[in-house]
């Protein structure tokens, strides 16, 4: 019997676990715990939920939210289930977006938790008016990796009294639009999100940008140079923890290696993990040796533990056979462009590789594209398509050639 939970999903609204999206490889589920928070058990009990409901692949995306894929209608209610058993927190409303080492880490210009509660609080009477895809970031600075996640309204710390407001971008694209306390901060983005409310649920941030056309950022910097966290990273925290970080190859782990992954941590006594934005899992460790001792351990299950594994330098989007509109076998030819390249000269720039021209996945800064379209593939350099030359040379190598 099919289920009549798709038809419930509006177009464009997020996938959720109680309205899946079709896809390429069944249904598609996404799962945003609060704050990114999860414990190696909660986590192994997902993914032993998703071998046995979907296909066994996961996710981990760019904006640090867990996927399941290969849902079927009649599992659906399975996996609900088994996710409502372990009591997961889930984040609903509002999607609002701060650093999964929020109020943790020494190095954040100040704390955004406050903040993104004050937000919340504020705009919930009415949060329901807005658009499914309307969020907020709210950037404590520190190792956030929130620079790249794209935002309809930004708050960034510049110091520790001190709060940037921006619309509709990531770090480096989103339009200022002042500089104000902690509360006149709040007040703005409430404001904004008022506005975009009033405008329908079609409304974005970036509706609101021909407001502020003639607006200056000021002097100072309006981001300052962002830390950043890598694979291998171990972080001291403040609560006395030590923070080990990990990344996915390409966002995608089976169940199978995250289901031991977990085992091993919660055998070194891990017992916190957080999903972190650019795709990484960031293991809340007891001591020194722990971290370590998670790091080696997790080298193991071919995830990425070095900040120089060549697979950073690719993102890719599910590609085919998993989405319906692909056109490229992303992984496998990322996976195979990774493992043919000897060093990082061999790949010098961030490559994006996206099935098809929706070019979902795609990285904030400098990069190339390769975009898979009907029985051909096109190379694009931040938006501006390269010379057939340049095309015809990276298309030359065999990996490109046999991308399917």
């Amino acid at each position: 019997m099919t289920t009549t939970i798709i038809s419930h999903r509006q177009r464009g609204e997020c996938p959720s676990l109680s309205k899946p999206m079709p896809t390429g490889d069944g249904l598609l589920a996404r799962i945003n715990p609060m704050n990114g928070a999860i414990s190696p058990a909660d986590l192994a009990g997902v993914a032993e939920a998703a071998k046995r409901c979907g296909n066994g692949l996961l996710e981990v995306t760019l904006r640090g939210s867990l996927q399941i894929r290969g849902l079927r209608d009649e599992t659906v209610a399975d996996m609900n289930a088994a996710v409502e058993a372990l009591g997961l927190t889930i984040r609903t409303g509002l999607p609002l977006d701060t650093a999964p080492l929020a109020g943790l880490c020494a190095d954040e210009r100040a704390d955004p938790r406050p903040l993104a509660d004050a937000i919340k609080s504020q705009a919930s009477s009415f949060a329901s008016q807005l658009g499914p895809k309307v969020s907020i970031v709210v950037d404590g600075g520190g190792p956030s990796m929130l620079h790249g996640v794209k935002a309809d309204i930004r708050l960034t710390a510049l110091n520790a009294d001190t709060w940037q407001v921006a619309i509709a971008g990531d770090a480096e694209t989103a339009r200022f639009v002042g500089v104000y306390d902690a509360e006149r901060a709040v007040q703005s983005a409430v404001a904004l999100l008022r506005t975009i409310a009033e405008g329908g649920r079609k409304m974005r941030g970036r509706d609101l940008l021909p407001t502020f056309e003639t607006l200056q950022p000021p002097a100072q910097p309006r981001d300052p140079e962002p830390a950043q966290l890598h694979p291998g990273d171990i972080l001291q925290l403040t609560d006395g923890r030590i923070a080990a970080v990990i990344a996915m190859p390409f966002g995608t782990v089976t169940a199978k290696t995250l289901i031991a992954l977990c085992a091993d941590l919660q055998i070194l006594g891990i017992r916190g993990l957080r999903l972190s934005p650019e795709r990484m899992l960031i293991m809340l460790c007891p001591d020194h040796a722990v971290a370590q001792a998670a790091l080696h351990r997790s080298a193991g299950l071919d995830v990425i533990t070095r900040p120089d594994d060549l697979r950073l330098r690719i993102v890719a989007c599910a590609g085919a056979p998993a989405c319906a509109s692909a056109h490229l076998n992303t992984h496998a030819l990322a996976a195979e462009l990774a493992a043919k390249s000897a060093n990082g000269q061999d790949l010098p720039f961030r490559l994006h590789l996206s099935g098809c021209e929706k070019e979902c996945s795609k990285p904030a800064g400098t990069f190339i594209s390769v975009i898979g379209i009907p029985g051909s593939r096109k190379i694009v350099a931040n938006g501006i398509v390269l010379p057939p030359d340049f095309s015809d040379r990276l298309m030359a190598q065999t990996p490109m050639q046999r991308a399917s």
